[in-house]
């Protein structure tokens, strides 16, 4: 009788191991999910939150109306209201034409401030660093400005992923934020 004990116990055992393997084998590759990190010049920190500052009013455009929004990710250390910043750390902060009030999925382009203006674009935009020494001198915050790029957007209910790349005053930019954003109204 112990026999037959200890053999069907075997089975489950190993049953359940390789239900553990195969679970965690399929998952490898499909759920492997990008940091929320913005990675500027080689130098990378962890981006903890998004803030959308959007515009009350349309403003008028080449083709249609437009909202103008900002749009902000954060690293630890910083926090805002949507007006200021405070604490100090790193943080990326962009002017956006959107369709609506929201931060619309869709591919936005930087184009510069003396370009027309259309849905979809990036006029202006900054990456403010503090305590991540780009150079071989320590310095306080630093301010660059954006000389080209992208931000891609998607959205599944109120979760965002926002990826952009870009050239900021000649150094690569590259970040990644993927949750829930926080929005106010810019008065």
């Amino acid at each position: 009788m112990p026999f037959i004990i200890l053999r069907t116990t075997s089975r489950a055992v190993v049953t359940i191991a390789c239900m553990l393997l195969s679970i965690m084998n399929g998952c490898n590759g499909d759920d492997v999910t990008k940091a929320n990190t913005l990675n500027f010049d080689g130098h990378t920190r962890a981006l903890r939150s998004a803030f959308l500052l959007y515009a009350p009013d349309k403003s008028p455009g080449v083709d249609a109306a437009y909202y103008k929004n900002i749009l902000m990710l954060l690293s630890v250390g910083l926090t805002t209201n949507g007006h200021t910043m405070t604490g100090r750390e790193s943080a990326i902060e962009l002017s956006i034409y959107g369709v609506t009030q929201d931060l619309d999925a869709g591919t936005y382009t930087f184009t510069g401030p003396q370009n027309a203006t259309q849905a979809f674009e990036m006029p202006e935009g900054s990456v403010q660093l503090d305590g991540m020494d780009t150079s071989p001198s320590p310095r306080g915050t630093q301010m660059f400005s954006f000389s080209a790029g992208q931000m891609t957007v998607t959205r599944s209910g109120k979760d965002y992923a926002i990826d952009i790349a870009g050239t900021v005053e000649g150094k690569i930019l590259r970040a990644h934020f993927t949750g829930i954003m926080t929005t106010q109204q810019n008065n």
